[in-house]
């Protein structure tokens, strides 16, 4: 018994002594490059979600859809986009949305230090990248790094030409047309980086927009200015806003679907296009895949010591009886007897729908347009849309409207025609 107190209290002393060293200790940064929504660190964007929340003058707010959810959920709303991203993988599908997006009139704005090919062919460019005159990205604080001079040359007649500097760890390169590009999309140079190569000198633009169909792309390899470190920094806080005030015409949506760890570059899909797992990420992580081996032996050795054969009584187990027929039985005495047949239309509206969305991912309780609720509902079931629209509308109604009330004849024809829907899809 003394014994075990002895244990429990130097545990317990251990854990007092290695909680005060944490407590005690210095508090490191974190220099690698997240983008995420709560990270304080000086490469997430917590403050600066904050801080741009508060100045867009149409609203600010933080997603992690993709492209294409953002093209079917806001068909005609127009919004602007934020994309943030150490290395934007975006598929075809990806690409497609993008396009169709910006065409539509809207504003979308991606900042990563690397871009899909996908995306780059079809703008007719490929990035330059400058290697060796850079120390390891991210390693060393940008105060300890030497500056790069960029020049900002676009939008001129709301701000004038600037020269600034940027840490030498976030240049990376910039873009250049490809051979044989005749230039599908007109262009505009926002900032800039002139070298001198060969006693000439070399303009390679660093941050640029497209001019796609009605709307207008930006692309900027210098994602770190989006970051709580470039807009709590004052030499960059300038360059940021810059670039925001070209988003600020429309409501400003921030994705955080592309965004990737450099590290451990673990993202949605890898560099094939597959879709990754946790276990995957686990993989990635040393600390954590030594957890998932050292796991593994634990349940290994634990089967070892207790595959033994037990013997004991096997106890004898009614079959459960299926109650579920007198429960919906019970319901539909009690909603009968109340003589509520709008509620009954009501509770399997709702069933209903949620049918609907599961096999058709159509969601009625969203799209506003009930035409166009109507026309795709009526391609998956091959009912008329001139016999959906009154029906789609009188439910709705039924719905929204508490005051509204339908007879017992009225909801058994409801009734009989959302059953005979569910069965054709």
């Amino acid at each position: 018994m003394k014994a075990g107190r002895f244990y429990i209290g130097g545990i317990l002393l251990l854990l007092v002594i290695g909680v005060w060293l944490q407590y005690d200790a210095s508090r490191r940064f974190d220099w690698r490059l997240t983008f995420h929504h709560r990270d304080t660190q000086p490469y997430g964007c917590a403050v600066f979600d904050s801080v741009v929340k508060g100045v867009m003058p149409r609203g600010y707010t933080v997603t992690d859809n993709t492209f294409r959810s953002l093209v079917q959920r806001n068909s005609k709303r127009k919004c602007n986009v934020l994309a943030l991203s150490y290395s934007m993988y975006m598929d075809e599908a990806d690409v497609n949305a993008l396009l169709k997006w910006v065409s539509r009139g809207n504003k979308v704005m991606l900042a990563s230090d690397g871009f899909s090919r996908r995306l780059t062919d079809t703008l007719g460019l490929e990035e330059t990248s400058i290697y060796g005159e850079y120390p390891l990205k991210n390693i060393l604080s940008p105060s300890e790094d030497t500056p790069v001079e960029l020049v900002w040359k676009g939008d001129s007649r709301r701000y004038r030409r600037r020269t600034f500097e940027v840490p030498r760890s976030w240049y990376l390169g910039g873009f250049q047309p490809k051979d044989g590009s005749k230039g599908r999309f007109r262009h505009r140079v926002y900032v800039e980086r002139s070298t001198s190569y060969q006693d000439s000198l070399r303009v390679t633009p660093v941050a640029f927009s497209v001019r796609i169909g009605k709307g207008e792309l930006w692309l900027v390899r210098l994602p770190e200015l989006f970051t709580n470190y470039g807009m709590l920094d004052a030499r960059y806080r300038d360059i940021t806003f810059r670039f925001l005030t070209q988003l600020k015409d429309a409501p400003l949506i921030r994705t955080q679907a592309y965004w990737d760890l450099e590290d451990n570059s673990w993202n949605r899909v890898d560099e094939h296009g597959r879709q990754r797992t946790p276990l995957s990420y686990f993989q990635s992580q040393p600390p954590l895949r030594w957890a998932l081996r050292l796991a593994f032996i634990l349940v290994l050795v634990f089967l070892c010591f207790t595959a033994r054969r037990k013997q004991r009584p096997i106890p004898v187990v009614r079959k459960p009886s299926n109650m579920g027929l007198d429960f919906i039985k019970l319901i539909g005495t009690l909603y009968f007897e109340r003589e509520s047949p709008t509620e009954l239309v009501r509770k399997k509206y709702v069933y209903f729908a949620e049918e609907v969305r599961r096999r058709t991912w159509i969601d009625l309780n969203e799209v506003e347009d009930e035409q166009e609720l109507c026309e795709r509902l009526s391609v998956r079931t091959g009912w008329e849309t001139t016999r959906l629209v009154p029906l789609i509308h009188r439910l709705r109604t039924i719905v929204h409207d508490k005051t509204v009330s339908v007879s017992t004849d009225e909801m058994k024809y409801l009734i009989d025609r959302m059953n005979d829907i569910v069965k054709q899809l």
